[in-house]
């Protein structure tokens, strides 16, 4: 049995670390909780249901104890997240160290807005826009109907777009990018 536990914690722990990371954005925090989930798993892996998906049971568990965490130790550090966040458009060899910058800094403010938004609204952000899942698997996650996060995603992105205009607008216009969708 802890043979196939290790084969679980092998294949899910990056994944598990990943979401951690991106809830509460701090290596050391994400490592902790991770720790945590896989804890809590092992104690309560006859309460799955195996007619559902283990990543989805799972996923749920490290948004959970992300919260949880966050709650718990109010912990609000805003660590740079590059690998999360680099531009895509234009490529960084074709910007200006003004753009570059510009870019650096309005990434940075949006993990610092996004952490002011409510806990349901935050985590689907994190779990759609961050982790790239689908509304279905979120929606199982946690646990509410798709249309529900739906709403919660679309409150998040019109908040988070809300506060960069007001922050950043001549910056923004300045850069092309027009903050709507």
């Amino acid at each position: 049995q802890n043979h196939l536990f290790k084969e679980l914690i092998d294949r899910y722990r990056s994944q598990v670390a990943g979401i951690a990371y991106k809830m509460v954005q701090d290596y050391d925090d994400a490592k902790d909780i991770t720790q945590m989930v896989f804890v809590k798993t092992f104690y309560n892996i006859k309460r799955f249901d195996t007619s559902k998906r283990f990543s989805t049971w799972l996923y749920r568990i490290a948004v959970n104890a992300s919260i949880d965490y966050i709650r718990k130790f109010k912990k609000h550090k805003f660590d740079e997240l590059d690998d999360v966040t680099e531009p895509k458009e234009p490529s960084l060899s074709t910007q200006t160290p003004e753009q570059v910058y510009r870019f650096k800094e309005i990434r940075e403010y949006i993990f610092q807005a996004a952490r002011k938004l409510n806990d349901k609204r935050y985590t689907a952000f994190v779990l759609k826009d961050l982790e790239g899942l689908d509304i279905d698997e979120i929606s199982q996650i946690m646990g509410m109907p798709p249309a529900t996060v739906r709403w919660y995603l679309h409150r998040a992105r019109k908040h988070l777009r809300a506060d960069l205009r007001r922050r950043f607008g001549p910056i923004l216009n300045k850069l092309g990018i027009s903050g709507r969708t």
